[in-house]
């Protein structure tokens, strides 16, 4: 029950707190709001360095246009914004931040020193806020641009505090939220030092390739393929990988829209679709796609983190991104083709078996009979087909119904004895069909291999490990970087053994003995991208997880056609 007169305006000290929550969830968000800063500063240069994953210090340095005492005063309070005058501006937000809320949020929970120097002034000033609350103020000499200390993040409010993941969790949020921002402006030269070691920098000279190349190696460029479209006031460009160099999550995609990262679900949908029947299940490919449009075709202003976006005609855009990464992986592709056979006329090059015609001397390229057509191969005799109608009766008599008159196949579990099962055959290339006695018996036959490795490598304490005779040398993200070096004694229980090898290079030498030789980086990269989605959800990682991944991964896969 609410007493009368118990309405009270909170304190500006408690406000802001509250505010700051919105904003400033961990070191990650507050690199995020300088650096935005540091953008609609005009800044070319842009220097983060973090100390104990942003925890114990975050420093933002820029050479942009900078502060005078006048505006360094009023920086850290709330909704203080030089990018913002009127409601109506914000349906022409051109700013990475407007709200004026960035500042005051870090300064509520932290101690924060901000050292400025306005350009073409004689000097800088420097101020001190700990708490929400001015420490000191004075005039400094210091170079043009803006300097924003933040440390002892969160000193105020334990609570928050205390949600606050492992060191390398928040570096590894860290690296990302970095990365985001070099790749969507490559004509900012971003350095992100870690404990006082450069992770990486980018030259700021304008080309994405060159970004790419320094944070995720030289063999993503040379699989690049590069996207410039146009349509009425819409321009898509950037970079998508080539079909066969995919990887393990969607984490190597990244959206912009007006150099505005967001995170939307229907872009990476839309790029999914693109390659869809090109690359194989649950891979994914790389991209770096930004998409300019008219301001007022896009809502900004959806919540504190400016990472959603509204857009309108949204469904015409989708269609839009997906036509034209499409376009360009098949003019890739026919290029290629090109490169292994310039003579057409040749008669051992049939050009009709790749849906090339002659019209009035000009090469026509009808797309979809370059798409991968999945068929099968079922019903092709009469015997085949009387062995699938049996099977479908057997599943049905075998099976019972839900309430929704849904068939809900019964799972069995086969007792060993002497007697050896007798193999039938098998069914859609994905399951055994063996009897048993009286019974007949339909085994997944990914399951049961899957069921056998996992069995097989479970016995061993460690993971026989094997040397490579040529050992492959690995180019990994920060984010991947991260991740090795914590988890560097592990992965050698399990049987790699990698060795850095300088910047982001590292040299894989030894696998497990049960790994593939060709297969063993591209195995290697996605477990660590997978043990990294899951550090990031808090899970702890253990032999046991990657025993798992190793046998579903090894495994024969459904869709295989095995001789009996």
């Amino acid at each position: 029950m609410i007493l009368l007169g118990s309405i009270i305006i909170l304190d500006p000290a408690v406000s802001n707190k509250i505010a700051a929550g919105e904003i400033v969830v961990n070191p990650a968000s507050v690199v995020k709001e300088l650096i935005e800063n540091s953008i609609d500063a005009g800044s070319s240069r842009i220097y983060v360095e973090i100390y104990s994953g942003g925890i114990e210090k975050i420093k933002v340095s820029d050479n942009g246009c900078g502060m005078d005492e006048h505006d360094i005063k009023l920086s850290y309070l709330r909704h203080a914004t030089s990018k913002l005058k009127s409601f109506e501006e914000l349906s022409f937000i051109k700013t990475m931040g407007f709200r004026g809320e960035a500042l005051a949020s870090i300064a509520a929970v932290a101690k924060m020193i901000i050292t400025s120097k306005y350009k073409g002034s004689a000097q800088g000033y420097r101020l001190e806020v700990e708490g929400g609350k001015m420490k000191s103020f004075s005039a400094v000499g210091c170079s043009d641009g803006t300097t924003v200390e933040v440390e002892n993040l969160f000193f105020n409010t334990p609570a928050r505090k205390k949600f606050l993941k492992s060191i390398s969790k928040e570096t590894y949020f860290v690296n990302e939220t970095v990365t985001r921002y070099a790749l969507g402006f490559p004509d900012i030269s971003f350095r992100l030092v870690n404990n006082g070691s450069i992770i990486y920098q980018t030259a700021g000279n304008g080309r994405l390739l060159d970004c790419i190349a320094e944070i995720f190696g030289f063999e993503a460029v040379e699989n690049m393929i590069e996207v410039n479209e146009k349509e009425s006031s819409w321009i898509l460009s950037g970079f998508i990988s080539k079909p066969f160099y995919t990887k393990g999550s969607h984490k190597y995609q990244y959206f912009y829209i007006n150099k505005r990262w967001v995170a939307n679900k229907i872009l990476r949908k839309a790029v999914d679709d693109a390659y869809y029947t090109l690359i194989p299940k649950n891979r994914f490919p790389m991209a770096v796609l930004s998409l300019n449009i008219d301001n007022h075709l896009i809502d900004v202003n959806v919540d504190p983190t400016k990472n959603t976006v509204r857009i309108k005609d949204e469904n015409k855009i989708i269609e839009f991104i997906k036509n034209s990464v499409r376009k360009n992986l098949f003019k890739s592709r026919f290029s290629e083709l090109k490169t292994f056979s310039a003579d057409f006329k040749n008669e051992k090059f049939n050009v009709n078996k790749i849906g090339k015609e002659e019209t009035n001397g000009k090469v026509d390229i009808k797309e979809e009979n370059f798409q991968l057509k999945m068929k099968y191969l079922n019903n092709k005799t009469s015997q085949i087909k009387e062995l699938n109608e049996f099977i479908n009766e057997c599943i049905t008599d075998f099976s019972k119904k839900d309430n929704d008159n849904n068939i809900v196949f019964k799972e069995v579990q086969l007792e060993y004895t002497a007697e050896t099962p007798r193999v039938i055959g098998q069914h859609n290339a994905s399951f055994i069909i063996c009897s048993y006695g009286k019974d007949l018996y339909i085994i997944d036959q990914h399951a049961a291999h899957e069921r056998i490795k996992y069995e097989e490598y479970s016995k061993k304490e460690n993971l026989a490990a094997r040397q490579l005779v040529f050992p492959k040398k690995l180019e990994l993200s920060p984010s991947q970087t991260a991740v090795v070096d914590e988890l560097k004694n592990d992965l050698s229980e399990l049987g790699f053994k990698v060795e850095h090898f300088g910047g982001s290079s590292f040299i894989l030498r030894e696998v497990p003995v049960f790994l593939e030789k060709q297969t063993a980086d591209v195995f290697f990269l996605d477990i660590i991208d997978e043990l990294a989605e899951e550090k990031n959800k808090g899970r702890k990682i253990d032999k046991e997880d990657f025993i798992k991944k190793m046998a579903c991964r090894t495994s024969v896969k459904a869709g295989k056609k095995n001789e009996l």
